[in-house]
């Protein structure tokens, strides 16, 4: 389970819909891309909430790793549990690969 810390909907020249999350645990943090559809997995998703996230890739973009959405993407949120709020988090780690 995480705890979602960040939401943000940007607008791309393609005109997809793109929607990100920044999730956090006991162990750090991962930032989440929702592409087309997948997005509306989020529109009810507030910072603090607990979630799920299943089936996802990925991502390796500039040294940074992040999850994208696919076509069966999901995100559920968690009853029962109480949001709170968030004080920080540590940052995935860049990968170790040399950019050339």
């Amino acid at each position: 389970m995480n705890r979602v810390t960040k939401v943000n909907v940007k607008s791309t020249k393609k005109k997809v819909n793109k929607k990100e999350l920044r999730l956090k645990d006991k162990t750090g943090s991962i930032d989440v891309v929702m592409w087309r559809d997948a997005t509306e997995e989020c529109r009810r998703l507030s910072v603090g909430d607990v979630v799920t996230v299943t089936n996802t890739k990925t991502n390796e973009y500039q040294g940074n790793v992040s999850l994208n959405s696919t076509g069966h993407t999901k995100i559920t949120k968690v009853v029962g549990v109480k949001p709170k709020k968030t004080t920080g988090s540590r940052p995935v780690p860049k990968t170790s690969k040399t950019r050339q």
